[in-house]
């Protein structure tokens, strides 16, 4: 059964491929996927979704049905991202940035056409045309990519392999959640009732320093890797310097800023209207030479006033909390931390003891969750490599079945 592929394009396959509809955004209305809603591996969002006016009429083709492939079809970065659509929650559309693939059910099950897309995002992202930041994705570039489609029940079978790998990642991410949500009900619990002595923020530390940018690497005395806002995307307590550029600096500059272990960087701006501006993140041991940059301020917290780490426990709990937002204000697309005011707050700094115990209770759950998010991790690595080895016929799905 599975020597019996057929080669096609994917617009021999389709019953339509075309662009989604600009929108007239209203507070109440159709439902309208956008560019965000489409995620990695085959996955739909529906949160960034918005409305759009619905007394404007939809072209047929925009009319989502449950099948539907979306295709991001703008921007370096998200373009090619694709993923199907398994369920409607309601009557829905896209957006004019996200391309429309409508398969045909004589060629796709339901599910097949979204696995096989959502593989080939480097295929299709070597179809764009444009400036850099005017990169497109054409839906005739699309119609004209080569697929090999095996018989409709193999398709079935290997949607429902990668189906139960999906089932296990989700149940992974699920608990990670759960975890997350428990470390925040330990914090919270300490935080909102922690008694002793209180402190300014500020004065718990021996050194606190606004980060910078530089130069581009060799320009200048002494080069070092400058952090970004990736480093607390994690989302756990330690920051790895992976992905961070090379940047150069004034030999001043970098003698007070290069980050020490148990050092504190603290987000000065970003944040959105759903997060708050104000992330925190610590450094661990063997960090290769590195600086915070300009929206960033490092923080070294004295270890004869505090814990440093408990200290960061206390500026992730406020976070998390929503305090920050009190100190921070919007502008041109940005919130800024007012990190003046804010480290200018008093705090309880409790006995040495009661800080050592929930350091030791907060990173007890992080360490589960961290091991959580390697499964996970792990599994995401099998999926990848076995929903490729299915498409381009290095194993056959028997084999595949026998291993999930």
């Amino acid at each position: 059964m599975s020597d019996s592929w057929v080669e096609a394009t994917l617009g021999d396959t389709c019953l339509s491929i075309k662009r989604g509809k600009a929108p007239k955004y209203v507070d109440d209305g159709y439902l309208v996927f956008n560019q965000k809603c489409v995620r990695d591996e085959n996955r739909i969002d529906i949160s960034p979704a918005r409305r759009t006016d619905s007394s404007r009429p939809i072209p047929e083709h925009a009319q989502l049905q449950v099948g539907d492939v979306l295709i991001n079809s703008t921007g370096r970065g998200t373009l090619g991202r694709a993923a199907e659509l398994r369920e409607l929650p309601e009557p829905a559309t896209a957006d004019s940035h996200v391309t429309i693939v409508r398969p045909d059910p004589q060629h796709f099950s339901l599910g097949f056409a979204g696995l096989v897309l959502s593989a080939r995002k480097a295929d299709l992202e070597s179809l764009q045309t444009g400036s850099t930041n005017q990169t497109e994705l054409s839906a005739s570039s699309i119609a004209a990519v080569p697929i090999a489609l095996p018989p409709l029940p193999v398709q079935e079978r290997i949607v429902e392999v990668i189906g139960a790998v999906d089932d296990q990642i989700a149940a992974l991410d699920t608990s990670v959640s759960t975890v997350r949500k428990i470390l925040n009900k330990v914090l919270a619990e300490h935080f909102t009732t922690a008694e002793g002595t209180r402190h300014r923020v500020v004065d718990l530390c021996s050194h606190v320093v606004g980060g910078v940018w530089g130069k581009p690497a060799g320009e200048n005395e002494v080069d070092r890797l400058a952090l970004g806002p990736r480093i607390y995307a994690p989302g756990t307590s330690e920051f790895v310097t992976d992905g961070s550029p090379i940047r150069s600096f004034t030999t001043k500059q970098a003698d007070t800023r290069t980050v020490r272990e148990q050092d504190i960087i603290l987000e000065r701006s970003g944040g959105s209207p759903e997060q708050p501006v104000g992330r925190v993140a610590i450094a661990g041991p063997n960090l290769e030479p590195c600086v915070p940059t300009d929206f960033q301020r490092l923080m070294r917290v004295d270890p004869e006033k505090a814990l440093p780490r408990y200290v960061f426990w206390r500026l992730r709990h406020d976070w998390v909390s929503g305090l920050t937002r009190a100190y921070s204000r919007r502008t041109t697309g940005i919130t800024n931390l007012s990190v003046k005011d804010y480290i200018a707050r008093e705090i309880p700094v409790p006995s040495l003891h009661e800080q050592t115990g929930i350091v030791e209770r907060a990173e007890a759950v992080e360490a589960l969750i961290s091991a959580l998010n390697a499964e996970a991790v792990g599994l995401r690595q099998i999926r990848a490599s076995l929903l490729s080895a299915l498409l381009d016929r290095t194993i056959d799905i028997e084999s595949a079945e026998l291993g999930v």
